[in-house]
């Protein structure tokens, strides 16, 4: 369920993975549902929203809290959960994206 702050779970720390997938889930029901499309774009606009104040100052997402440093893992499913809710129509923050592709340039 979504809360008001529009996550998707508790909004605890470890919690950035399972919004991101449930992010990506409801982009994928969006693009299925072309015909009711509107009914995802208010709970998809929020989820994203929610995404993007987890991201870390590097550009990455973690799944610890604000002490642990962004990895791999986290800040892929959120890059992709965000791609996909932008091809949905949902606006992106193109400067917080190339901030997460400079964070895998730094990593790889």
């Amino acid at each position: 369920q979504q809360r008001a702050d529009g996550c998707f779970g508790d909004g605890s720390p470890g919690c950035v993975r399972r919004h991101a997938l449930a992010v990506w889930g409801l982009a994928h029901a969006a693009r299925e549902a072309q015909w009711s499309r509107g009914m995802f774009m208010g709970s998809l606009a929020a989820g994203v929203e929610w995404l993007g104040a987890q991201r870390r100052p590097d550009g990455g997402f973690n799944e610890g809290g604000i002490d642990t440093p962004s990895d791999a893992v986290s800040t892929a499913l959120a890059a992709i959960a965000c791609e996909q809710a932008r091809s949905c129509g949902v606006p992106g923050d193109a400067g917080a994206e190339r901030r997460t592709i400079a964070w895998f340039d730094r990593v790889r």
